[in-house]
């Protein structure tokens, strides 16, 4: 129960770290006891005779100070055991700095594991004239008894802790400690009360504030029931554990919370991003009324190691079709409905996602074994260079290649070893940004679909040769898209333009086949009725003779349309030019009524009843 309370404050960063010897013992550093049995060791025999072996630790040195006639030699000795000591390992140091909730460590040890496992991230506070100094973006560590920097301000005898009390309790240093402890819950490490100097400090600070304490605990394995019954008239709450397995079950449950706790305002944006920082996470945050939410995730590394724990239900159908999908048919994709989970658990870079309790459905994706661009090299000289390509290896190998949203699609299905039968596919239902990718994407068809041999060539320079039987479903279709788009690159070039988003339909095809024949000046032909009326009377001699000798020589007449005439390609307006009309074939109607002077106009007519135009692509 207090164990919960207390993960709870400090997600919500209302804790401070207060971290006695027994937090350093797994670094190979001694406890109280140990140093107690390493000082008086160092004693001459007659000094054995002197002192006696039980003291504790502050009447023990108090009394080395006294028979040495100085505190030099102690000092030296603990410079020794500690200072000089290489640390077995600095791993539960080190997992304090991932947890960046706290903000304030205050340690009465004199090693420097937790300096030196921060680095440049924590400032130490030794005295009062490191206080004006403080930095708010750093970890402040508060070495209660000093360290080996300030030889005269180490705490350690009983003469110590006497003249600190006497002198330094109200110094600006103490006050801001004791300004910590009143503000914020307090978690002690690595103490088990039985130095009695200790336990005068921590009731000097209680009984400074009086009513005025937060929540604080202790953690300590298997402590006496009398010493926990102290505890409790403290108003300390006591966990039975050690100190490394708190940590280990804190930073579980940091990580198992944390990615709702700013969706719950118990978490700074700036420990939330350090936190997600130092577990191999980019978050980006956005304000949301007066919070704030995650708006996405990236992986330090350009992605980040997922992983979901799935409880499903027992249904047949279902787990044969996941099983087949598992095993590698050539499905790359499933989807399991809501109906058929029970439960499920979401880890992103081991940090559990807080809707794993409320999936509405899972979409699952293949990765592919291979994911790079490749070249293609074919026998007739064709080359596609960084053509996109990812292989999904199964029962049935998926090779996919996705080039300007054509997917070109071979399924590998092993029949008898060692043949392999070959299928391929091929959809092309799409929107193409440019001319140019319409071109590359069917010339690569047109070549696959014709049977040529061709080499593909890895990044690593791994070379496979091979070619498909000619696929008649796609060579037609290559063929006529191909040219659809080479057709569209000469439109272009002529009209000094560039089609862009394009999609072929079957209007666009018409207006295509169109302009092409227009530019390369290929009349078309029209069937129907023509009625070409002329006024003789406004021509001369000569051209009325040549127009009543249409009947008598093999010729056609041509005339002039008026206007400009325009083609929608593409999101383009093509001016084409004015139309010219040739009739073939032609004859007048009404000659014997012109011969007899009955009519002045002829109409001219053509037997086959065609016309052909042309257009003249002169500009306005």
């Amino acid at each position: 129960m207090h164990k919960e309370s207390l993960f709870e404050l400090i997600r919500k960063e209302e804790v401070i770290l207060w971290a006695g010897a027994g937090f350093s013992m797994y670094a190979g550093f001694p406890s109280g006891n140990k140093l107690v049995e390493f000082i008086y060791d160092s004693l001459t025999p007659s000094e054995k005779k002197i002192i006696q072996p039980n003291l504790s630790l502050s009447d023990l040195t108090e009394e080395y100070g006294r028979i040495k006639k100085s505190r030099n030699p102690l000092i030296r000795l603990l410079k020794q055991r500690i200072e000089q000591h290489v640390p077995l390992s600095t791993k539960y140091h080190d997992l304090i700095t991932t947890i960046p909730h706290f903000k304030t460590i205050i340690t009465t040890n004199y090693d420097s594991l937790f300096e030196d496992s921060f680095g440049t991230q924590a400032q130490v506070i030794l005295s009062n004239r490191d206080i004006p100094y403080l930095e708010n973006n750093k970890v402040h560590i508060f070495k209660v008894h000093g360290d080996f920097r300030e030889l005269d301000r180490i705490i350690i005898s009983k003469s110590d802790y006497t003249n600190f009390f006497n002198k330094e309790k109200d110094s600006l240093y103490w006050t801001v400690v004791t300004e910590r402890v009143s503000t914020k819950n307090v978690l002690f490490l690595g103490y088990n009360l039985e130095d009695s100097n200790i336990t005068s400090l921590f009731d000097k600070i209680y009984d400074n504030l009086e009513q005025h304490t937060k929540e604080a605990f202790l953690v300590a394995p298997n402590l006496p029931q009398h010493k926990v019954n102290d505890l409790v008239r403290k108003g300390i709450h006591y966990i039975d554990s050690t100190a490394e397995e708190l940590i280990d079950e804190l930073i579980f449950s940091l990580k198992e919370t944390i990615l709702g706790d700013l969706d719950k305002k118990y978490v700074s944006p700036e420990t939330f991003r350090k936190f997600l920082d130092l577990n191999g996470l980019i978050s980006k945050i956005k304000s949301s009324g007066d919070g704030f939410e995650l708006e996405s995730l990236e992986g330090k590394q350009g992605f980040y190691e997922g992983k979901m724990d799935l409880k499903l239900n027992n249904n047949n159908s279902f787990f044969q079709n996941f099983n087949q999908f598992i095993q590698g048919n050539r499905n790359l994709e499933f989807t399991i409905s809501k109906d058929n989970i029970i439960n499920t658990k979401i880890t992103l870079q081991g940090l559990k996602h807080p809707s794993s309790d409320d999936i509405v459905k899972i979409h699952i994706k293949k990765r592919p074994s291979l994911d790079e661009p490749i070249d293609i090299v074919f026998k007739n000289g064709d080359e596609f260079s960084n053509i996109p390509l990812k292989i999904f290896p199964g029962k049935e190998c998926v090779i996919l290649s996705e080039l300007h949203k054509a997917l070109f699609e071979f399924i590998l299905n092993p029949t008898e070893a060692p043949k392999i039968k070959i299928s391929f596919n091929f959809s092309d239902n799409i929107e193409f940004s440019k001319t140019k990718d319409g071109i590359e994407v069917y010339k690569l068809l047109h070549n696959l679909s014709k049977g040529e041999i061709f080499s593909v060539f890895l990044n690593d320079g791994t070379k496979y040769t091979h070619n498909l039987p000619y696929l008649d479903q796609y060579y037609d279709l290559s063929k006529q898209n191909l040219n659809y788009f080479e057709s569209l690159k000469t439109i272009e070039t002529f009209y000094s333009i560039r089609f862009t988003n394009i999609v072929v339909t079957e209007e666009s095809f018409l207006s295509l086949n169109k302009v092409s024949n227009i530019i390369n000046k290929k009349w078309q032909t029209i069937n129907r009725n023509i009625d070409l009326r002329i006024d003789l009377s406004s021509l001369n001699n000569e051209q009325k003779e040549a127009i009543l000798e249409l009947e008598n020589q093999e010729r056609e007449v041509f005339y002039p349309g008026e206007n400009y005439e325009y083609i929608e390609l593409h999101n383009h307006t093509l001016n084409i030019g004015k139309p010219i009309f040739i009739i073939t074939d032609p004859y007048i109607e009404n000659l014997e009524r012109i011969k007899s002077k009955q009519d002045s106009m002829a109409i001219i007519k053509s037997r086959d009843n065609q016309l052909k135009v042309v257009y003249s692509l002169d500009k306005e």
